[in-house]
């Protein structure tokens, strides 16, 4: 009643011209067929690109708008305000020429690069803008007669020092993340690179746009006289809070360092439970593809049929537009699969709601259970065969020759891996058969009639799989030409049976009397790893340390006997965690210590940087809260809003000490809780301005989260914004806690001066 042709066109081919030639072809070559109509539906992965850059258009510019209303709100003035936009996208400019340059390619991964140092960037320029803003309006005894330009200079060069700290500890930071493997080893490296250079870059536009931006806009008779109501009450709540949090500072420090412990656990469990799990996103493609997989030996008729009706059923689900296939491959494709695999591609319009269609989409494919079906996208699929997939947890190979001995043992193998403790889901590898024609010759019915072993089965081979005896050249082409027997010849066992094989004598004599014909199972794919076949025992970890085991399984292993040239070989992606693990708490132990020395380097006391460095990861609490409402997945986009925050803490940190000692080293200064109180209210205002700033920045990555191009943005903007209200809690109430805590900073050791030898005076 009708017939479906899909049609690939060259990508640079006009669609409507194709569609006519289409018509004119099946109209030329079937004049019996009657109202050809074509349909033409265009199976892109471009349209998705176009989409996402749409999405990410839209949602980058209600950013770029909110954060000039909020630097404008903030910051109170629009000069200010104005010097922290120009120098944000000055930054971004230069960084983007700055990666084209370098050869950098423009995708999702260094989109996120570049998100992570915009809001970098963005806290970067209000921390100096509001310090000279707050300068200018607040002049110290010491600017009395300078000018504008010099208090410009000396605020712009002292808030360097820190930005220039941060960006090391950040950097030194994220080198455990380089020795990353599988999928995450293949895109965090570009999205790091990306981070680190724009933020550099936004770190050298500070250093010297800034300060000429603001000599041009800002001067002693901008200042802002009236303090807002708000401001002031928002004031006094603070020094309250900070004064009575200074009461209980050994409570709030163990609590902090507790967090601490919990948050290094919670971290520590996810990256060795997790691996590559969820770690990409599953891009929101309006074209899904459902790769088909039968039983091997499946004809590409079957096959085009039960595919063919699951087609038809996909059409009736709400919210698909068009529905198209392929089964097999074509001539000199790139895929290499047989009649057995198959494609089903489906378009879902525009209009409906994503999520839902695709889980109908699933609940219909999941209705053929003789199938292997898979629905996915096709980035991700692109994704997943570029890479290795995930392997299980626990995998023991047996190696061997003969498929029957690698069997039996991998059977002892399973059943010695089902007593080791924090096993499950043990099992051996499937191993699919499919009914083969087994032919063996009857050596003494052969020598009688003049034929040898090798005549018989070359013979059969030829007549019934065909046999190649030479090339035919044409027009600069090759043909092969193989000589086949008469489909009829193989129609059943019985013809197989009485196919003439040739005598000695030049007889004729039915394939029967030379050989037993039959039809046994056989594999359908034999498994090799070099020149030896074998058979995998796979099992899953859980309820159980990973070293532990490991340590059984090896030793489950090991008290089996195998023959001569059999073998057994643990493997597993735990087997890979727990190497990973060694080799991150190896370079972690080294990160410590270099960010310890940084901080000392910074504070010049050892007693400051080591509480600091200690009480640090608490301000990451909320991006697990962030993280854990996402799903608990350690994603791409989770790390990237990690960063985000984790260089929020440091650089308010390092600001809060910075200042602290500045305020200590005043003459007649004394280190007691007033001058802590009165230290973090002058850092209030840079503080909650940078949160709010950032936070309002991605405030429409998550209100616009659930579409295309958006799904690394979105988990950074939740993360990010559930990070910065535990940083900001950090900088503001933490970090005078551990100040406090530490006592004074030590004294300045004495500068040698050298030693002048005075005359003695005797008298005359």
């Amino acid at each position: 009643s009708g017939l479906m042709l899909v049609v690939e066109k060259f990508p640079d081919a006009d669609t409507i011209d194709v569609t006519h030639g289409v018509e004119k072809a099946l109209a030329a070559l079937a004049p019996g067929l009657t109202g050809i109509t074509v349909d033409t539906h265009v199976f892109r992965p471009a349209t998705f690109i176009e989409e996402a850059f749409g999405n990410v258009s839209m949602a980058l510019l209600a950013a770029l708008l909110l954060a000039a209303l909020a630097l404008f709100a903030f910051l109170r003035g629009w000069r200010p305000a104005l010097i922290a936009l120009v120098s944000v996208l000055l930054s971004l400019a230069a960084a983007i020429v700055v990666l084209y340059v370098a050869g950098a390619t423009a995708n999702a991964v260094a989109l996120a690069g570049l998100m992570i140092a915009a809001l970098v960037v963005i806290d970067d320029t209000i921390v100096g803008v509001e310090a000279v803003a707050r300068r200018l309006r607040q002049p110290r005894e010491a600017d009395a007669g300078r000018s504008v330009r010099a208090i410009l200079i000396e605020s712009f060069t002292e808030s360097r020092g820190p930005a220039f700290t941060t960006w090391f500890i950040v950097g030194l930071a994220v080198v455990p993340l380089f020795l990353l493997s599988g999928v995450a080893g293949s895109f965090l490296p570009p999205m790091l690179l990306t981070y680190l250079a724009a933020s550099l870059i936004g770190m050298l536009v500070a250093l010297t746009v800034t300060p000429a931006l603001a000599s041009l806009l800002l001067s002693e008779t901008q200042r802002p006289q009236r303090v807002i109501a708000a401001s002031r009450r928002l004031t006094g709540s603070y020094r309250s809070a900070l004064t009575a949090v200074l009461g209980r500072s050994r409570t709030i420090f163990s609590a902090a360092a507790v967090v601490t412990v919990v948050v290094i656990g919670l971290a520590g469990l996810t990256i060795a439970a997790q691996a590559d799990r969820a770690f990409m996103p599953q891009f929101k493609e309006r074209d899904l593809l459902v790769a088909v997989n039968a039983a091997p030996g499946t004809s590409a008729g079957e096959l085009q049929r039960v595919a063919a009706r699951a087609a038809t059923e996909l059409r009736t689900v709400p919210g698909v537009k068009g529905v198209g296939g392929h089964v097999g491959r074509a001539v000199a494709s790139d895929q290499v699969v047989g009649t057995d695999s198959g494609a089903i591609w489906i378009s879902v319009d525009r209009s409906a709601d994503y999520d839902a269609t695709r889980a109908a989409i699933e609940g219909v494919i999941a209705g053929y259970p003789g199938l292997a079906l898979r629905l996915g996208t096709y980035t991700n699929d692109r994704i997943e065969r570029v890479l290795d997939a995930p392997q299980r947890d626990v995998v023991v190979r047996v190696y061997g020759q003969d498929q029957a001995v690698i069997r039996q043992k991998a059977a002892e193998v399973q059943t010695a891996l089902g007593r080791v403790n924090g096993l499950s889901d043990i099992a051996l590898s499937a191993q699919t058969e499919e009914a083969t024609l087994q032919l063996e010759v009857d050596l003494a019915a052969a020598e009688r009639l003049g034929l040898k072993p090798g005549d018989v089965r070359r013979a059969t081979t030829t007549l019934l799989s065909g046999l190649e005896v030479g090339l035919i050249f044409e027009e600069q082409k090759v043909f092969q030409v193989i000589v086949w027997g008469d489909p009829s010849l193989r129609d059943s066992l019985e013809t197989i049976r009485a196919l003439p094989i040739q005598a000695a004598n030049g007889t004729y004599v039915p394939l029967s009397q030379v050989a037993s014909v039959t039809i046994a199972p056989a594999p359908s794919v034999i498994q090799r790893e070099g020149v030896f076949r074998y058979v995998d025992v796979g099992a899953s970890v859980g309820g159980r340390d990973l070293g532990g085991v490991l340590a059984d399984v090896d030793a489950a292993v090991a008290s089996i006997d195998f023959p001569f040239e059999y073998r057994a070989e643990v493997l597993g992606s735990a087997l890979q965690r727990q190497d990973l693990l060694i080799r991150l708490a190896a370079v972690l132990v080294g990160v410590l210590i270099g960010v310890l020395l940084l901080f000392q380097a910074a504070f010049g006391s050892w007693r400051r940087a080591a509480a600091l460095l200690v009480t640090l990861p608490a301000a990451l609490l909320g991006v697990m809260a962030g993280a854990w409402l996402l799903g608990g997945a350690l994603s791409i986009g989770v790390i990237a809003g990690l960063l985000v925050v984790l260089t929020f803490a440091v650089r308010h940190g390092i600001l809060m000490v910075d200042h602290y000692q500045a305020l200590e080293r005043e003459p007649g200064a004394a280190f007691d809780p007033e001058l802590i109180v009165d230290g973090a209210q002058s850092r209030l205002t840079s503080v909650l301005t940078a949160a709010a700033v950032i936070a309002l920045t991605v405030l429409p990555l998550i209100v616009l989260g659930g579409v295309a191009g958006l799904e690394i943005l979105r988990p950074m903007a939740v993360v990010v914004f559930g990070g910065i209200v535990t940083s900001t809690i950090f900088a503001l109430f933490v970090v005078p806690v551990v100040i406090f805590g530490t006592g004074p900073s030590p004294e300045p050791e004495p500068e040698s001066q050298p030693q002048v030898e005075q005359p003695s005076l005797s008298p005359a």
